[in-house]
């Protein structure tokens, strides 16, 4: 499995640690921030801040992407709003640009109907990527639960690969089975550093850290980051 690191913009370097960079889309990015993604060689997934400020619209997300020269864009979506992520996924479909993989992130107000939303985006053939989204855990705590259980049942879907938006906590990781993930992104390591916590097994009841600007124990960051890593490695 690839992990990406979502660091507070003064610690933007933090992020080549990690296998891929994930980018939240921002229409007020900075130019420094655009050129620092521009100039990775890695691979770059670009969401589209739903959980942030809210899904950037079609045309500001094609626009962005081609600034950052990212790879994978994330079609919007909208939390617990299953009806107007799937018309979004149908908008989308007609014209893409080819030259960019897209990812698709079911949405549900509960894991049945999230269940259910997985099994028609399987059918999605101008997707790339599945997104489970990270409320699954931090509301319900089974989303590794969730992965288990479709590929018992022989619903995993094999032509798409999959992502894990967000992490709460590395015992999300350690549940899941092996090589079924193809990658996670994730600012736990500066929220528990921020809070000067050692362990991230446990979800962490404090605030996420302010991704605009943070100070904070680097030795303990460096410490935090390792030990995401080792993780998110571990599962392949």
């Amino acid at each position: 499995m690839k992990a990406a690191l979502i660091a507070p913009n003064n610690l933007k370097y933090w992020e080549l640690k990690g296998d891929m960079l994930f980018i939240i889309a921002d229409p007020e990015m900075s130019k420094e921030l655009k050129k620092f993604y521009r100039k990775s060689k890695m691979y770059k997934m670009l969401d589209n801040g739903a959980y942030e400020t809210g899904a950037v619209a079609r045309e500001q997300l094609l626009q962005l992407a081609a600034e950052l020269r990212v790879q994978e864009i994330v079609i919007p979506d909208k939390i617990g709003d299953p009806d107007f992520t799937r018309w979004e996924a149908y908008k989308w479909f007609s014209p893409l640009p080819r030259k960019y993989k897209y990812a698709y992130v079911p949405q549900g107000k509960d894991p049945l109907q999230w269940l259910t939303e997985y099994r028609i985006a399987r059918m999605f053939d101008w997707i790339d990527t599945i997104c489970l989204p990270v409320w699954l855990d931090k509301v319900f705590h089974c989303r590794s639960h969730l992965v288990n259980y479709l590929v018992k049942c022989g619903q995993w879907s094999r032509r798409h690969q999959h992502h894990l938006i967000g992490l709460d906590s590395l015992f999300d990781l350690y549940s899941l089975p092996h090589n079924k993930i193809r990658s996670v992104d994730t600012s736990l390591p500066f929220s528990a550093t921020f809070h000067k916590l050692s362990t991230m097994h446990y979800t962490i009841s404090h605030d996420r850290v302010n991704l605009k600007n943070a100070e904070m124990d680097e030795k303990l960051l460096s410490e935090n980051v390792e030990a995401y890593l080792t993780a998110v490695h571990w599962v392949g």
